[in-house]
């Protein structure tokens, strides 16, 4: 509770701000994929990438109400932690040989699962959303970019870089979008001028979305390119694994 540390920061400041950092680590933790082995991250990485494409998320909408998706990353991680001996090598050596098919062929596990996403109607809508996304993107830089740094940089350990930068952005983003607001007031000589910059969180997630779309859609268009005998010579080698 916090009051147990309000009481030791009493006594000894320095102790109480250490146990409670380690405590907020450990429950963090619990909380996010973790990888005992350096020599595991690519296996449990690719791993991932392949439940991921199992189960895809919709864009829309941001905010998630359920933490299925995360314990499901989870549980894979953990499961390779507890993995040795020949079955790990095994799976390894699968995985490895799957992947490298892929960048032989330069398509993605997504785009061979996903090859009918490449369509007239997505690329027509790639083309048309190009634009505001640029401007979207220009705009919401600064400051995202900015809370990341600030971020990696002040972090006490990496499970506390995510949450951190978000806060640290949010800061950013409100100085940067107050500086804007006062610039364009002033030159302007009007404040519902100022008032654009309400429309800029909204083109920033606008960015995000279609850099997930366009993304979604430049894969499906390198699979869709494959021979079909390479296609499925290809998807027969995927991996399966069941934490």
């Amino acid at each position: 509770k916090a009051t147990e540390y309000t009481e030791r920061y009493r006594e000894n400041p320095a102790r109480a701000i250490t146990e409670l950092t380690q405590e907020l680590a450990v429950r963090i933790r619990s909380r996010m994929v973790h990888i005992e082995r350096v020599e595991d991250e690519d296996l449990v990485e690719h791993l991932l990438e392949l439940s991921r494409n199992d189960f895809p998320e919709a864009p829309l909408p941001v905010v998630e109400h359920t933490d299925a998706p995360l314990r499901r990353e989870i549980a894979i991680a953990e499961g390779i932690n507890r993995m040795t001996g020949p079955d790990k090598d095994a799976l390894r050596q699968r995985v490895d040989q799957y992947f490298k098919l892929l960048k032989q062929h330069h398509v993605t596990d997504f785009g061979l699962l996903n090859r009918g996403f490449y369509k007239p109607s997505t690329t027509l809508l790639v083309l048309l959303g190009w634009l505001p996304f640029a401007v979207g993107y220009a705009l919401n830089y600064l400051p995202l970019k900015a809370g990341r740094l600030l971020a990696e940089r002040l972090a006490p350990s990496i499970e506390f870089i995510a949450s951190m930068a978000g806060v640290f952005a949010s800061l950013f983003w409100m100085i940067y979008v107050a500086v804007i607001a006062v610039v364009l007031g002033t030159t302007t000589g009007s404040w519902w001028s100022a008032a654009l910059v309400l429309v800029i969180p909204f083109l920033g997630l606008y960015a995000l979305v279609f850099m997930n779309f366009f993304g979604k859609w430049k894969q499906a268009r390198a699979a869709a390119s494959l021979p079909e005998g390479d296609f499925k010579r290809i998807l027969r080698k995927r991996p399966f694994f069941q934490p």
